[in-house]
């Protein structure tokens, strides 16, 4: 499980770790273990069957001088990729490689 797996280092307070969190109803969210002096959190998207930390870092969130953020191999349920919007967000994709820390 990855269960507070760093992946990133936080954008807003600039020295702490990203972590990925699963509330006590089980959805999986991402959070600043800076906290409480940084309450930096987002959410990640519902419906996801795979969620896989990849040993590999984002090269655009390198360029942009970020540092190191890892990327996520995801891939959706059947039931929530059959939504338009989100088969129109994802640009008819059913999963593959992201970056959470995208703009």
């Amino acid at each position: 499980m990855l269960r507070n797996s760093e992946f990133a280092t936080c954008t807003t307070c600039k020295y702490a770790k990203m972590v990925v969190k699963v509330s006590r109803r089980g959805e999986i969210f991402a959070a600043c273990d800076g906290f409480p002096d940084c309450k930096t959190t987002f959410s990640v998207p519902k419906g996801i069957n795979k969620f896989k930390m990849l040993d590999e870092n984002c090269k655009t969130c390198e360029e942009k001088k970020r540092g190191n953020v890892k990327m996520f191999d995801i891939e959706l349920y059947d039931s929530f990729y059959e939504d338009d919007r989100v088969k129109n967000f994802l640009n008819g994709k059913k999963g593959g490689t992201y970056c959470f820390m995208k703009d």
